[in-house]
Parts: structure tokens; C-alpha cells; sequence
């Protein structure tokens, strides 16, 4: 017996598979064994075969693949503004796509037009005290203009304080949500949700899912994973916060900390992250000077001071900061005719500005 499909993509496979909380990396096994192309073709017994999934999630998919309507459930997020990518689209932010059991679908509701690229988490305890919630204040206020987005947990605390900082210093921010988009938790924070809402807010967790105890961590993993950094304010010794900064370190991203009172609860996680080699940061200057794209932009700048390049070089220059890239694609990112590309080329190589990485790829030096 096939199954009487009415699935007209993989965005709709994967999102069924959501709904029914067939967890991320099943999904990547029917990803990765084609299994979403000939979906419709896969008969029942033939579900009893797939391995990687449980009994359970075999006979989670039988009973539901007939009855479940998913034109209701798209409708359903149409009505409540939301919106959602998988992690085949070309629009899933691509550092998210390479952690650790990426999500397969991501929903969301608000500004899909921010610059993923330069995400900085902030997170902290949800009982700040008046030095953490300065801190959080100042070191955020300090990025204002540097083309940052902030991400954070959407908790009180630290959390609330980063996004409400951002807002108010014009600066882009994100908040990653321990249940689905339709549901605001905590209460108390009713009133953050309401100026969230020309921002940006994400969630894995299909429709009516409550914020459940380990959905906190699965959220803490998208929230250092989206971003190239990780700022802790104030975490005690067993803070949720030290998740974040546990996966921060598995997904190689950087991890900055704000010092504490040693005689303070509420910092020793914190002062103990330092002590093991996080940054320390005390400004957001301190940040600044570590983020690769800034640097790039600083490098470039460098560049220009002392040769003063032609528009034409600087274009190349632009395209190859922080890529390799091939002679063809870098004439079609800039508009410049390959024998005049390779001119420039050429002069930038011998000013040790552009590197050879192999025939005909291309770097900044």
C-alpha cells in the first residue's frame, strides 16, 4: 500500500516530519539517503526497514501521513504571521546550517531582513543583579553602529535586558524561543514581545509546543549557533547560561565573558570561564577588535591607506575579503573583464596584497 500523498516538496516532507517530532538528525537520514525525493513512493512495510527510525516514529508517520491535513496547518501559521525555512533552502542562515544537529526547519515571525552574519549572543542569569544589568547596557550600547544583531533567549534577566538595550540603541536583535512562536513565555515578559515585533523571533518546535525543560537546551544550541560569539553576563556556578557557552566552544565560536565579584554567586560561573581562557571583555571594544568581519573591514582600510588602490581594485579587494574565490567568479561579482581582472590581479599579488591559493583561486593575503 503507497502512501496517499499530497506533499508537492521537500519543504512540506520536512515539515511534516516537524510536526511530528521526528528529531533533527532523522530528518538528515532521510536527507541524506534521498529519502525526501521518493517519499511518495515509499510504501508501508517499507517504513518497517528504515533503521534509523523508532517503532514509535514509524508508526507515528503511518498513522498521520493519512489524516493529517497540512494545508490546515500551513494555514495556521499563516494566520498567526509565521513563517518557516528548511535547512535545504538557500535562505537558512548558513553558520546555523554547519553546527551539531542543525535544526531542519527553523519558524519565524517579524524582520527577515537582518544580516545573519554578524550575530552576538548575550545571555545571562534571570535574576541580574544591578552590576550585570550595567554591564549588559553598556557593553551593547557600545556596538551601536558596527552593524551587529543581537541574539538572546527571550528570558528575564539578561535576556530581556540584551534585546531591550538593542531596541533601544537601534541595533537589529533575534530571540530564540523554548516553545513555538504563537505561545509568549514568560508572561512577564508580554510587554518585550510586543516591541520584538519588528525584530526578528525564531523557534524549531512546531505549533502548541510548550516551553518544556529541555527545550531550553536545544534552544541554547541555535542561539550560539547563529552567532559568531558568545558574551555571558553574570552566570552562578550551575547557570543554564554555561549550556550556551559549552556549545559555543564545541561549534568553535568565540566566547567573551564579563567579570564578576569573586565573592559573588552570581559570577562564579563566569570568573571560572575566564579562568579557563575565555575573553574577558569589559567594553565593546573588546569585542569589536575580535570579530572577523570587522577586522576584515579594518585590513581593507589598512590596504587603502597605504596604496591608495583605483575603484577597480578596491572592488577586487572587496569581494575576496574573507573568500577564495576563482578569476571567473571574481569577474562576476565585480563587472571586470577577465583580461583586465588579471592586470589587476596581478598588481595586487606583487604588493602582497592578493595570494594565490591554487591555479586561477584567489585570496586577501
Amino acid at each position: 500500500m503507497h502512501f496517499e500523498v499530497t506533499m508537492n516538496s521537500y519543504k512540506d516532507i520536512i515539515l511534516f516530519l516537524n510536526i511530528l517530532n521526528i528529531n533533527n538528525l532523522r530528518i538528515r537520514n532521510f536527507i541524506s539517503e534521498g529519502l525526501l525525493n521518493t517519499f511518495s513512493e515509499i510504501r508501508f512495510e517499507n517504513i518497517d526497514k528504515l533503521l534509523f527510525l523508532t517503532d514509535k516514529e514509524k508508526n507515528n508517520i503511518k498513522l498521520n501521513f493519512k489524516k493529517f491535513s497540512l494545508e490546515d496547518y500551513k494555514y495556521k501559521l499563516e494566520i498567526s504571521g509565521i513563517k518557516y525555512v528548511t535547512i535545504l533552502d538557500e535562505n537558512y542562515p548558513d553558520r546555523l546550517r554547519n553546527i551539531y544537529n542543525a535544526p531542519a526547519i527553523i519558524y519565524y515571525k517579524g524582520n527577515r531582513n537582518i544580516n545573519f552574519n554578524n550575530c552576538l549572543a548575550v545571555v545571562g542569569t534571570r535574576k541580574p543583579t544591578e552590576y550585570g544589568l550595567w554591564a549588559t547596557k553598556k557593553i551593547i550600547t557600545e556596538l551601536t553602529g558596527h552593524d551587529i544583531c543581537i541574539v538572546s533567549g527571550m528570558a528575564t534577566g539578561i535576556d530581556a535586558c540584551a534585546h531591550n538595550t538593542a531596541i533601544e540603541n537601534n541595533i537589529p536583535t533575534i530571540g530564540i524561543l523554548a516553545s513555538s512562536l504563537e505561545i509568549r513565555y514568560p508572561k512577564s515578559n508580554n510587554y518585550l514581545y510586543d516591541k520584538m515585533q519588528n525584530e526578528l523571533l525564531i523557534s524549531e518546535f512546531p505549533l502548541f509546543t510548550n516551553p518544556q525543560k529541555q527545550n531550553f537546551i536545544f534552544r541554547n544550541r541555535i542561539i550560539s549557533g547563529l552567532s559568531f560569539g558568545t558574551l555571558i553576563v553574570q552566570a552562578a556556578e550551575k547557570s543554564g547560561s554555561l549550556i550556551t557557552a559549552k556549545y559555543a566552544i564545541e561549534q568553535n565560536r568565540d566566547l567573551f565573558v564579563v567579570p564578576g565579584n569573586i565573592n559573588s554567586e552570581y559570577s562564579k560561573g563566569c570568573n571560572n570561564l575566564i579562568k579557563f581562557g575565555a575573553k574577558m571583555v569589559q567594553s565593546g571594544l573588546d569585542i569589536l577588535e575580535d570579530i572577523p568581519f570587522i577586522k576584515e573591514i579594518n585590513k581593507i582600510n589598512i590596504i587603502n591607506d597605504n596604496y591608495n588602490f583605483s575603484n577597480k581594485h578596491l572592488e577586487v579587494i572587496n569581494v575576496l575579503s574573507g573568500n577564495i574565490l576563482s578569476i571567473n567568479n571574481i569577474s562576476i561579482l565585480t563587472k571586470i573583464n577577465i583580461g583586465e581582472l588579471y592586470k589587476i590581479i596581478f598588481e595586487l599579488e606583487s604588493k602582497n596584497v592578493v595570494l594565490n591559493v591554487k591555479e586561477d583561486f584567489y585570496t586577501l593575503n
